[in-house]
């Protein structure tokens, strides 16, 4: 009687074991299964369309604008940024550029009936320009070749309002004052023999009307 509930329970636990190994093998195989199916996706370069695709990472943002130079219209624009526009203010020397005679309606217009006779001076003498009434006093005089003039425009508020200006004359730019000095010195060679014509920067004009004045220089 023992030996056969023995033999029972020695059946009993093969039949166990023998479950156990079933159900090990069954694990086994269905791991094995998932690992098989874990296959690298070879498709990662290709796009939706199986084509490969070409595109690159480069940036070519950086590619030199060469449209720079054109309008919109296409045209190339040739407009210049030079400022031509600076042209100098010529309103402190408004003096004549090049030698020049006084024209007879000038020397008319002055109205000079005779000359202040200042050919006798030896050696530097001032000339003091003053006016009244808007007339240059004295307004016509003779100077002589190989005279040093000290010419003095009377100062403050004259020299602002009537600065001298040479409109007309052998020699250029000689006889004129701006803001910033009121006498100047000539010493009078032979290419200086002639008329002068000097006129006020504010009210003389360049044909003698005005308050104008006439220098004569002699041999």
């Amino acid at each position: 009687m023992q030996t056969k509930t023995h033999n029972r329970r020695l059946i009993a636990l093969v039949a166990v074991f023998s479950l156990l190994a079933f159900a090990a093998c069954g694990s086994n195989s269905k791991n094995s299964e998932a690992d098989s199916s874990a296959t690298t996706d070879t498709t990662t370069t290709k796009d939706s369309t199986g084509t490969e695709d070409s595109t690159t990472t480069q940036d070519t943002a950086g590619t030199e604008d060469t449209t720079t130079t054109k309008d919109s219209t296409g045209t190339e624009d040739s407009t210049s940024s030079t400022d031509t526009s600076s042209e100098g203010d010529t309103s402190q020397t408004d003096v004549s550029t090049t030698g020049q005679v006084c024209s007879e309606t000038f020397k008319t217009n002055v109205g000079c009936t005779g000359f202040d006779d200042e050919t006798a001076h030896v050696g530097p003498f001032t000339i003091t320009m003053g006016g009244a009434g808007f007339i240059f006093i004295p307004n016509c005089v003779t100077l002589k070749v190989g005279q040093t003039v000290i010419f003095k425009v009377l100062g403050g508020t004259f020299l602002a309002l009537h600065p001298l200006r040479q409109v007309c004359g052998p020699v250029p730019d000689v006889f004129f004052t701006n803001l910033d000095g009121d006498e100047f010195s000539v010493t009078l060679t032979n290419e200086h023999v002639g008329l002068f014509g000097l006129r006020c920067g504010h009210h003389g004009s360049s044909d003698g009307t005005g308050m104008t004045a006439l220098l004569e220089v002699v041999p």
